[in-house]
């Protein structure tokens, strides 16, 4: 047996008290962890309370039928895509197995069946279903990858700008406020000019962790560009907004960076904006009021947070 598969769970599910117990103890002398029911209602509320790993599911059941069970199953997003080896007589109607296949069964064992063959198929279903486990969670990591800057790991540009779009079509359809805010770091260029490029990239990691240590489960921040960065503050009002961006500021003005010489001091503007009532308020209209707020910021000298009303 595939150690990845000790402690799987299986529920089992036949009218037939004699081949259930006898399923029960075959599966369990595996190493499997089971649960047996004998409807299908009863089957339905153990699987949305149990979370199996597999089901083996008899198409005939006193209350309702396998087919019906199954259909329930597949509707409900804790089942959608849970293994299920359904049990047919050798006399049923091949249409029903073909129902039960288009309906989303895996596989199917006509009865009466080798134990050993079950078994085999058991193995083979779950071992699929940790093979397309692993795929998908392969695919979202790639996928976040692919929407973070390389350097700060933060959202990029794109990434934030969509995550943006989002919040706000939740934000107006719930009725919650939501604010942004957009972050440049003063004179950077001196930074590079100064010291080079790559104690410039030092800074701009550090600030982001900066802010990435500073959001909560919530929040979002993406490297807008550059030096500048956009924070995303969910069930947020302006002035909740504007004091995050105060802290900000001076957690970044006192933070020290080894690279720079003694008593350097990185500082930042703050631009922050809060949606509006407007139904065309969108992710563009937003971050530019944002922008234009933290742009008033750096005019005024900078190192300062700037707020524009709705």
């Amino acid at each position: 047996m595939d150690p990845d598969h000790i402690g799987a769970r299986i529920l089992i599910v036949d009218d037939d008290e004699h081949i259930a117990k006898g399923l029960d103890y075959a599966l369990t002398q595996q190493g499997y962890e089971t649960n047996v029911q004998y409807t299908g209602k009863a089957t339905i509320v153990a699987a949305a309370e149990w979370g199996p790993d597999l089901l083996i599911l008899d198409l005939k059941l006193p209350d309702i039928d396998g087919l019906e069970v199954l259909a329930e199953l597949r509707s409900r997003e804790s089942t959608a895509n849970t293994p299920v080896i359904l049990l047919t007589a050798a006399r049923t109607d091949p249409a029903s197995r073909v129902e039960g296949l288009q309906l989303g069964a895996n596989d199917y064992v006509i009865k009466p069946y080798s134990l050993s063959e079950l078994l085999a198929r058991v193995a083979a279903n779950l071992r699929m279903a940790r093979l397309t486990q692993r795929l998908e969670e392969m695919t979202h990591r790639l996928a976040d990858v692919a929407s973070r800057d390389a350097l700060t790991g933060l959202y990029h540009h794109g990434k934030i700008m969509e995550k943006l779009s989002m919040e706000i079509y939740r934000a107006a359809r719930y009725g919650v406020a939501l604010s942004c805010i957009m972050i440049d770091l003063d004179k950077f260029k001196s930074i590079n000019d100064t010291f080079g490029h790559q104690v410039g990239d030092e800074v701009l990691i550090r600030i982001s962790n900066i802010l990435k240590d500073n959001c909560r489960k919530t929040d979002m921040v993406g490297r807008y560009g550059g030096e500048e960065f956009l924070m995303i503050l969910s069930h947020t009002p302006q002035q909740s907004a504007c004091a995050k961006a105060e802290v900000l500021k001076e957690k970044i003005s006192e933070e020290h960076f080894v690279s720079l010489p003694h008593g350097s001091r990185i500082t930042a503007s703050f631009g922050v904006a809060s949606l509006g009532q407007s139904e065309d308020d969108d992710a563009t209209a937003l971050v530019k009021r944002a922008d234009d707020a933290m742009y008033a910021a750096k005019a005024a000298g900078g190192f300062r947070v700037v707020c524009l009303t709705p």
